[in-house]
């Protein structure tokens, strides 16, 4: 019990929590302002600040009071949602990839503390944040509807749900941004490789398809039909974009804490791992370079064939002609070969200005 009890102790250590406090405070206490600003000023502006529009809905609700809401089945909680995760990148980006900067890493590395508790240290303080926020953006939504002439149509389970559903949500993106600074050389390449992996699940499957529907000719959908409905769930943006999800509360959350588990776990790994000589490269671990290179090659190439057979779509109507076939692996060779020479010259040079 002491062992683990000096280990909760170390992790939240003052010096730790003091520098990487000082360094995302400005972000960090922006989210609850954009929690207020999204959300709350919205419900009072829609709720008690418009006298002509409260009138109307009022008349509306008395006449199906059986079915009245003032609700939007989820869907206002959705811009307050994409605020957070935007500000939960930004705490991610200054807490590792502008870290990288001058002599950041090398003070925080000299600190008489493991790298693993260092990462944990970053990875509570920015869940802690955004689960305050959600809090109590959610509480002070609350207040503004019991103050409101809409008392009487308050659901709590709405908010339990809201609450219980945005922290899974942002935790898991939060995780995923954090992760993808541990092993890119600086702030750029975080940010582009999170909004890539934000989008990549639905990107592969986009990609395979039509990929498949050009040389294959016979090629039928093989994923059970409730499985393809749901797949763009998988995509950590669509998460947070998403307004009302036709998912199981049980499913959605199975998603966020599988991608919780696994780059919180690869996270803390490549952060014990990753050598302060690579800092400013765009991948920090030359071995992982080749599988870099080659994935975002074989990416990049069918991105540009699906374009290209989107493109020429009203040309290929008729099988006949092969102008899918043709546009399609012009558009494939001409994409991965620029994808190549572009990473093979950024992959070889360390970029200082961020």
């Amino acid at each position: 019990m002491s062992t683990v009890w000096e280990r909760v102790t170390n992790m939240l250590s003052k010096a730790l929590w003091k520098k990487d406090y000082k360094q995302a405070k400005l972000l960090l206490w922006l989210m609850p302002a954009a929690g207020f600003l999204f959300l709350v000023f919205n419900r009072i502006n829609e709720l008690i600040l418009s006298p002509a529009n409260m009138k109307w809905k009022l008349q509306f609700i008395n006449k199906d009071s059986e079915n009245a809401t003032i609700y939007s089945f989820g869907s206002e909680f959705t811009n307050y949602r994409i605020a957070l995760a935007v500000l939960a990148l930004g705490v991610a980006v200054l807490l590792i990839g502008m870290e990288r900067r001058g002599l950041h890493q090398d003070f925080t590395f000299s600190l008489p503390f493991k790298r693993t508790q260092i990462y944990l240290n970053k990875w509570l303080l920015g869940i802690l944040f955004i689960l305050g926020a959600v809090l109590l953006t959610n509480a002070l939504d609350i207040v503004v509807i019991l103050l409101s002439p809409y008392h009487d149509y308050f659901t709590l389970s709405v908010h339990v749900r809201e609450v219980l559903r945005s922290t899974f949500i942002l935790t898991a993106w939060y995780t995923i941004v954090l992760f993808a600074g541990t092993f890119t050389g600086g702030a750029l390449t975080q940010i582009l490789l999170s909004l890539v992996a934000g989008v990549l699940p639905m990107g592969l499957r986009s990609m395979l398809g039509s990929f498949l529907s050009v040389y294959w000719p016979g090629y039928r959908e093989l994923l059970n039909p409730v499985i393809r409905h749901n797949w763009h769930y998988l995509d950590p943006l669509d998460l947070v974009t998403g307004g009302g999800y036709s998912l199981t509360s049980l499913y959605l959350f199975g998603i966020c804490a599988v991608y919780i588990l696994i780059f919180l776990g690869a996270g803390l790994y490549a952060y014990s791992k990753n050598k302060p000589e690579n800092n400013g490269k765009a991948i920090l671990f030359p071995g992982l370079e080749p599988y870099f290179l080659w994935g975002a090659v074989v990416c990049g190439a069918c991105f540009a064939g699906m374009v290209g057979k989107n493109f020429t779509a009203p040309y290929y109507q008729y099988q006949q002609n092969g102008a899918s076939l043709y546009a399609y692996g012009l558009a494939f060779l001409l994409g991965g070969t620029i994808v190549y020479f572009v990473l093979r010259f950024l992959l070889k040079r360390r970029f200082k200005f961020i």
